[in-house]
């Protein structure tokens, strides 16, 4: 299980436990009685395990003038204490830089009740909600637009990226600003309204963000945060405590401004997770788009290097870790991001076993699993709204995310969920928070998605904009090589998936090899098992009328009429045959057999069958063995200590 099941982002929620048997007072309660408001709210947060904990990078303890110059900070203080009716207040900088954060952080530390509106992907329904009303002879008379209740009760109202939202709700929004009601009705305990928005002058790539409406922006106060306005820095240092961030801190200062905004503070965050976790530093850069964004200036000079080499050695590494490869990749990600609650997005073809891998390490590890289709799921999925007696809207979650116990969220198919579905899976993301209701026991979002593109084909599939992939700690590309697909289908079906495989390794062209999923290699061989053709197994084109890789077939359906090369199971079966004729003469045809069969044959059956390797290494050529050290890295652990047992030397 995880030790740290939370999603922390910047500028968390997170409490300083005072030592057992002592209370250290607050900062705000040693103040004198005449400090203003503002300053009690900055002072506030030099509670804050970010500011009150020495760290290796800044050494000491934040101060209370210290915060006093950070622009943001006092910027909000003022507003959120002492807030003038009917006015609001604009953030605008680069995604990522805590606006959001630090707000949230600011009005609870100010005592108030936030509500956070992600804007960009809202729709109308999701402020208010129309009701019918029944007339005095129980009949519809008329509709009633309810206010959903956090918003009702919310004091502070955090509007993220509303330059992005759609038309009718940036009116809706306009509506908010102007009068400080929704849908003409009051808002009673409303205090302060603060937008975060990201400045479309600098987002050219992954951005999408458009200008504001000026009749919207000319109802706000606008205030410019740039990477000095907020207190990224001493979070992400309280993060890392044992770890000088300086030089990485320095390095990052001297990118130019447009590889620094790629490099968020929230990017920069995921990248120092993942070198802590001896995953490659460029894992965490969002895939936007099926693009990689790495740290490339507009001279193409590529900065990613440099800077994963930075971190790498201010963890104390040689480098930057290459990684898990082969089998491993997949696992060692899944069981790292759970571990410590962080969101994992995993990008490979349809059919290669992601989803199945997904779980069933999610499974070892005692994890219960929530599993969604993102292009299935609807809100009505996830939560739906009632109307209760007294006028308002209650939120009623789906009963699995209400589990007593730990669990997982798998979504499968994430870039094509429906855009109505988008906004809450961002919550789930960013907040773990649903339809306004906190879910504590939710560890982690594991999301699966097809690329835009396979071997030349469009896909439905693979877009997402840097709002949502920026919410994911790491994101990986893997291949069909990169599962265990095959020794899961060998396992399963025997003999027949062992013809499958080969099949599929030595005949098919690497293209071919990319629409002949495992789902279709699981596919023909059900229909070999059933004496059926195989060509209807293969994936249709419509527009070309014709079956991909048909032309391969001829190949497979001989190699399941004649078996010419034995597979480790025969070999097994009559291992005292084998080991006789190739003991009798070293250039038979059988010794091509039989390496063809051990070069092919999966890790877990060379595994099972140990004990006859040894024996076949015995009697092979020298250049067939050494060939057989130079395979895999996972298969020249096992061929290693099988040839030293062979020739009688200990491993």
């Amino acid at each position: 299980m995880a030790d740290n099941a939370s999603n922390d982002s910047l500028f968390g929620d997170e409490s300083d436990t005072p030592v057992k048997g002592t209370k250290r007072k607050s900062v705000t309660e040693t103040l004198g009685e005449g400090t203003p408001q503002a300053v009690r709210a900055i002072a506030a947060m030099l509670d804050a395990p970010e500011n009150s904990k020495p760290n290796k990078t800044f050494g000491k303890v934040s101060t209370l003038d210290e915060l006093m110059n950070i622009p943001t900070l006092r910027e909000l203080s003022s507003y959120l204490t002492s807030p003038t009716p009917g006015t609001a207040l604009r953030l605008v900088g680069s995604p990522g830089n805590a606006k959001s954060a630090v707000t949230n952080a600011m009005a609870k530390h100010a005592g108030m009740r936030t509500k956070i509106f992600p804007a960009a992907e809202m729709h109308v329904e999701d402020m208010s909600l129309p009701v019918p009303v029944r007339g005095e002879n129980g009949q519809i008379a008329s509709l009633k637009q309810v206010i959903y209740q956090d918003l009702l009760e919310a004091e502070t109202v955090i509007i993220e990226e509303l330059s992005r939202a759609h038309g009718a709700v940036q009116q809706a929004f306009m509506e908010l600003l102007a009068s400080w009601t929704m849908n003409g009705q009051a808002l009673p305990h409303l205090k302060a309204i603060v937008i975060c928005d990201n400045n479309a002058a600098q987002e050219k790539d992954g951005g999408f963000i458009k200008i504001l409406d000026a009749a919207v922006a000319d109802r706000v106060n606008t205030v410019r945060v740039d990477d000095n306005a907020t207190n990224w820095r001493r979070y992400l240092a309280s993060q890392f405590p044992q770890v000088d961030l300086g030089d990485i801190y320095r390095r990052r200062d001297l990118l130019p401004a447009q590889l620094r905004r790629r490099l968020s503070p929230r990017t920069l965050q995921h990248a120092l997770w993942a070198v802590s976790q001896n995953l490659p530093m460029e894992w965490a850069l969002p895939v936007v788009n099926d693009r990689r964004e790495l740290l490339v200036d507009e001279h193409q000079t590529d900065h990613t290097a440099d800077m994963a080499a930075a971190i790498a050695k201010a963890f104390g590494l040689p480098g930057n870790p290459q990684g898990p490869v082969g089998a491993e990749k997949l696992r060692t990600l899944i069981t790292a991001a759970v571990s410590t609650g962080k969101n994992l997005r995993i990008i490979g073809g349809p059919g290669i076993g992601k989803t199945a891998i997904a779980k069933s390490v999610i499974e070892d590890m005692g994890y219960p699993i929530i599993y969604m289709s993102g292009s299935a799921t609807t809100p009505d999925n996830l939560f739906v709204p009632v109307p209760t007696r007294d006028g308002k809207v209650d939120i009623i979650l789906d009963e699995r995310f209400m589990m007593d116990q730990p669990y997982v969220l798998v979504v499968d198919e994430f870039s094509r969920c429906k855009p109505e579905v988008k906004p809450k899976f961002y919550g789930l993301l960013q907040e773990r928070r649903l339809g306004g209701i906190d879910l504590p026991n939710l560890v982690a979002v594991i999301a699966l998605d097809n690329p835009r593109e396979i071997a030349g084909r469009r896909m439905d599939a693979g877009t997402i904009e840097r709002a949502a992939a920026d919410r994911f700690w790491a994101t990986v590309e893997i291949t069909a090589s990169e599962t265990n697909w095959a020794d899961h289908l060998i396992r399963k079906y025997g003999e027949p998936a062992e013809i499958v495989v080969e099949w599929w390794k030595e005949v098919l062209s690497p293209e071919a090899k990319v629409h002949v999923s495992a789902r279709c290699c699981e596919r023909l061989i059900d229909r070999n098992n059933r004496g059926l053709s195989l060509v209807e197994a293969l994936v249709f084109d419509e527009s070309d009328d014709r079956y991909i890789a048909e032309e391969f077939l001829h190949t497979l359906d001989a190699l399941f009429a004649k078996r010419a090369v034995p597979r480790l199971s025969i070999i097994v079966d009559k291992v005292d045959d084998y080991e006789a004729s190739l003991a009798a003469d070293k250039d038979c045809q059988r010794q091509h057999e039989v390496y063809l069969a051990l070069l092919n044959a999966e890790l877990k059956q060379l595994e099972d069958a140990r004990t006859v390797c040894v024996r076949m290494m015995k009697v092979l050529h020298e250049q067939h063995s050494i060939a057989l050290l130079r395979t895999t890295k996972e298969k020249q652990k096992f061929w290693l200590p099988v040839l030293l047992e062979a020739r009688g030397k200990k491993a």
